[in-house]
């Protein structure tokens, strides 16, 4: 069997996910000790397994522009997103990836929003000095988050 690994990934502190009862939750409001669940694509549930929370500083970060969505979202610039570079298969990519990605001409970039693949407009480097919240989840599953 596969080794099941669980990998940190970074969410500014804005950033909202979904709990199984429908109510929203901000990465700044997770429990230190990782006893929060929250849900996945598909309504799965997923255990967070630990949360740090680093002081802020100038970060390198990534604002992600989607079709249908007037709002822009930040996330920093090593967070995976789940992808779909043309017609091609689906993955993971870090942001930064992303960013370089869409800075050359070639097949269209799908980025999952929870629902569905949707086309990534724009995906531009920023830096801002800002705290950034580490959390664990359980065999590093993808999870919904909003910012």
């Amino acid at each position: 069997a596969p080794a099941i690994t669980v990998k940190p990934h970074c969410f500014v502190p804005r950033t909202c996910f979904m709990r199984p009862d429908g109510s929203r939750m901000m990465a700044s409001e997770l429990k230190q000790c990782g006893s929060d669940v929250v849900l996945g694509p598909n309504g799965v549930k997923i255990a967070v397994q630990g949360v740090v929370k680093h002081p802020a500083c100038q970060r390198s970060l990534v604002s992600i522009s989607i079709e249908e969505d007037g709002n822009p979202f930040l996330v920093t610039d090593d967070h995976r997103l789940v992808v779909k570079i043309g017609n091609g298969k689906e993955g993971p990519l870090e942001a930064w990836k992303l960013a370089r990605l869409m800075s050359k001409p070639g097949a269209p970039v799908l980025v999952f929003n929870g629902q569905r693949f949707a086309v990534v407009q724009e995906a531009a480097f920023e830096q801002k000095f800002t705290e950034v919240i580490e959390v664990a989840f359980s065999e590093d599953a993808v999870v919904l988050a909003w910012v």
